[in-house]
């Protein structure tokens, strides 16, 4: 209840308190208007509901909206080498904590509850907590142990410490230094700092003579719209405008990292969004300019159909 100020202002405020308390907003039908109550009740601006109404069409609107704004799972990545998916379970059972298997990645559990950052698991490195779909990025670059893999946007450092713990021999290129030092804790938690090698410079410009590495990763910057679920401030960082600048940093990263990479080598592209203009786009244009590269596969995942991040994938293959 209002005390400050004069009587008659703290019994005006009152009032509309008191309105507003029993009689909440009259939200739109999601049904009849799943434009309106998406950008209201939903709390997406509208240049993302445009987008994604576009692409999936007024039903799946609403569902990835729901998703967007339900809390998410925690989700554990066991550590190539260090543990296994069912013995972590194992791990995580006899804690007496719910887990069950991923039905998206191999490699991962969901934990119903409980700290993360308070299991020995996760202490130890020999599990990191990470979401389904990014776990199935450094796997899809398809490196075999021993190959050189440039990650060309590392921080903070999730997916090229996987590669390590593949077996990869991996330059992590972060021009960010904070993110940077980010990349070399990892390596170190996860104890494959011998074959992780994390170095602060532009991934536009690495320092890798061309055809140098056996495949690639750009995990590039992005409007980050498949992480709402875990980042909701995401939704309001970025803006339509902000869009064409980003694919241009996307597509100077993957140029780059064609450039490095070897006739016969891989390039992995990802990024956590699902903007027609930073996925399949970005990929069109890549291979109008490119003549040496070769599309493999793509893959969209999304929050309200993958119970996951909404993760793009592209697989190519440099022929020459």
């Amino acid at each position: 209840m209002a005390r400050a100020g004069h009587r008659g202002q703290a019994r005006y405020v009152n009032a509309v308190l008191r309105r507003l308390a029993g009689a909440p907003p009259a939200w739109p039908d999601p049904e009849r208007d799943p434009v309106g109550w998406a950008t209201t009740r939903g709390s997406h601006p509208a240049w993302i509901v445009e987008d994604a109404l576009a692409r999936l069409g007024p039903q799946q609107l609403v569902a990835l909206v729901e998703a967007d704004n339900a809390r998410p799972e925690v989700s554990l990545r066991a550590t190539p080498g260090r543990t296994t998916r069912d013995e972590l379970l194992a791990e995580l059972a006899e804690a007496g904590l719910a887990a069950r298997p991923s039905p998206l990645s191999p490699d991962c559990v969901t934990l119903e509850r409980g700290d993360p950052g308070a299991l020995a698991a996760v202490r130890e490195g020999r599990a990191v907590v990470q979401d389904a779909a990014s776990a199935l990025i450094a796997p899809a670059v398809g490196a075999s142990p021993g190959d050189l893999v440039a990650d060309l946007a590392a921080g903070p450092g999730g997916k090229a410490g996987h590669l390590a713990a593949l077996g990869a021999r991996v330059l992590a290129v972060e021009r960010n230094r904070r993110r940077a030092r980010l990349v070399a804790d990892t390596a170190s938690r996860l104890g494959v700092a011998d074959r992780l090698h994390t170095v602060v410079a532009d991934g536009r410009r690495p320092p890798l003579r061309p055809g140098q590495a056996d495949a690639a990763l750009v995990d590039a910057p992005c409007t980050n719209l498949g992480s709402l679920r875990r980042r909701p401030e995401a939704r309001w960082r970025h803006g339509p405008d902000d869009v064409a600048g980003l694919v241009e940093l996307q597509l100077a990263l993957v140029e780059a990292a064609a450039d490095a990479v070897r006739p016969g080598g891989t390039v992995l592209y990802s990024v956590c969004t699902w903007t027609t203009a930073e996925t399949e786009e970005v990929v069109a244009e890549l291979l109008r300019r490119r003549d040496d590269l070769r599309l493999d596969e793509t893959r969209q995942l999304w929050p309200h159909r993958n119970g996951a991040d909404g993760m793009f994938l592209a697989q190519l293959f440099k022929v020459r």
